[in-house]
């Protein structure tokens, strides 16, 4: 009876362990470690299916994690994520971003937008122009976020170039319009909306696809097809407004850096000797700081993506505003 039972719980061991008998192995009992989890099955999402990640796997102690910072030796030509103007103007200054090939097509004005994909001030354009012609009117304005909304609001736009004595080249060669009387800072992840505006020329471009599409990028711009304009802020707009079109020329702009490495605790105790807690450029933790004499005044700004104001207030919005006796 002891040796039947015995013999019994033997192969059930063995069976387990080799997968005879019908049993499937553990390889064999679950999806493979490779395999990406099917979560998508209508046929417009199949690309993503065959996209889904896959876990990764080390060998002999590597790891197969792709790094993506990038760095680099300044002087070395490219830009690289741990460069800016202001460690190396060499490689992050004066940088240029062609936009498109061709401008068979041309308005007064053309409005398109960008994504920075870091921080990136921009700080003038090449254009080409529908003829070349002598001490031109030109005109650049900006706003941040899409310009979808506001193309008829002239008070959403901020003016940062004005230039009536422009030469222009005409169609065959870019026209420089030289810096903006102010640079446009464009933050990383942010859109930022320019239309130019030339009154007695053309703004040349090319015919797009869809407006809002993203037509070409850079490792540090995405660039998106626009609209063409023939009369500044003012409407009906189905008959000066013409998507899409493409703006043929050149963006030219700087790397920069918007975040500034300031040590908490300095700062704090800098901030507790000067008596001032809203130093631009000091952090959260430090603003805090106030003499033991002293009572802190709260204030919070609730803005959405565009700068409006919302009722709605996020956590840590409340910083002090001052410190009263």
């Amino acid at each position: 009876m002891k040796l039947a039972f015995l013999l019994i719980n033997l192969q059930l061991f063995h069976t387990a362990v080799t997968g005879e008998g019908g049993l499937r192995t553990g390889t064999e009992n679950k999806l493979e470690e490779h395999d990406p989890i099917q979560l998508f099955h209508d046929s417009e999402t199949s690309r993503r299916r065959e996209l889904q990640t896959r876990p990764l796997r080390s060998q002999k102690g590597v790891s197969h994690i792709r790094n993506l910072t990038e760095t680099g030796t300044c002087g070395d030509g490219p830009c690289s994520s741990d460069e800016s103007i202001s460690n190396c103007p060499a490689d992050c200054s004066n940088l240029v971003f062609a936009t498109s090939n061709s401008g068979k097509k041309g308005a007064h004005g053309h409005m398109f937008y960008i994504k920075a994909k870091r921080d990136i001030s921009i700080y003038s354009f090449d254009i080409f122009s529908g003829t070349p012609a002598e001490n031109e009117l030109v005109q650049v304005y900006t706003r941040m976020g899409k310009y979808s909304g506001f193309e008829l609001k002239e008070d959403s736009w901020n003016l940062v170039y004005d230039n009536d004595s422009v030469n222009l080249l005409g169609e065959a060669a870019p026209t420089s319009l030289g810096d903006f009387d102010s640079a446009v800072t464009v933050s990383e992840g942010t859109f930022q909306s320019f239309f130019i505006w030339v009154p007695n020329n053309r703004v040349r471009y090319q015919l797009g696809s869809s407006e809002g599409s993203r037509f070409s990028h850079n490792k540090m711009i995405n660039f998106f097809e626009g609209v063409g304009v023939t009369s500044k802020f003012s409407g009906p707009y189905d008959e000066h407004f013409h998507p899409p079109r493409v703006f043929f020329g050149v963006i030219r702009y700087d790397a920069v850096s918007l975040s500034q490495n300031i040590d908490p605790l300095s700062s704090a105790v800098s901030l507790i000797q000067n008596g001032d807690p809203l130093s631009l450029g000091i952090p959260t933790q430090a603003r805090a700081a106030c003499l033991a004499t002293q009572r802190r005044v709260n204030f919070a700004i609730n803005t959405d993506y565009y700068g409006y104001e919302t009722g709605k207030i996020p956590a840590g919005s409340i910083l002090p505003v001052s410190c009263k006796l």
